[in-house]
């Protein structure tokens, strides 16, 4: 095997405009007129993780209501297993405003250049 074909590709770009902070909020989350109980495990500025046992197709919109921050609304932009990425469709000042004195756990992740 040559040199070439042993080394490790290079790592990946981050694709996140903001950092992740782990959370564990009770959250409920409505699509359509239905409304279920969640729990957020990590969210940005610009979306959140949660656990939700139902699957929901992704692009379907969503309205997730956090217990103590505020109401946030995203799309379903995967669901696997029981977990659920939401990408807001809320700003990103809403989101600042809800988050209050917290927003400054949400930093943007500095770009790099080549």
């Amino acid at each position: 095997m040559s040199a070439k074909e042993t080394e490790k590709p290079a790592a990946g770009k981050e694709r996140r405009k903001y950092k992740r902070r782990h959370v564990l909020w009770q959250a409920k989350l409505q699509c359509g007129r239905y409304e279920f109980d969640c729990w957020v495990y990590n969210m940005s500025l610009d979306g959140a993780n949660i656990r939700f046992d139902l699957p929901i197709a992704e692009d379907c919109g969503v309205v997730l209501s956090i217990k103590d921050v505020g109401v946030i609304s995203g799309r379903v932009a995967w669901s696997v297993s029981g977990l659920m990425g939401i990408d807001f469709i809320s700003s990103e000042d809403k989101i600042r405003k809800l988050l209050g004195d917290d927003v400054d756990h949400f930093a943007q992740i500095a770009s790099v250049s080549d």
